[in-house]
């Protein structure tokens, strides 16, 4: 459940910011937009640190991927 919650979050503010899976994957440095289409969809759980990278290039803070907006 909070993969695929956090997946939304990622997938949500990727498409704010104009960007295909492709070129978040580039600027996270992962080899190719499957790990991004995996993390989106809650079939991979990333670490922290990829959290954290995916965060920067998305120029959001770390905490909106962990908020939880039904409190």
């Amino acid at each position: 459940m909070l993969a695929e919650e956090i997946g939304k979050k990622i997938k949500s503010a990727r498409r704010r910011k104009g960007l295909t899976q492709g070129q978040l994957a580039a600027r996270v440095g992962l080899s190719d937009h499957s790990s991004i289409s995996k993390i989106e969809k809650g079939n991979l759980n990333p670490s922290l640190e990829v959290i954290e990278n995916i965060a920067n290039a998305l120029q959001v803070n770390c905490v909106v991927v962990f908020e939880d907006r039904k409190n």
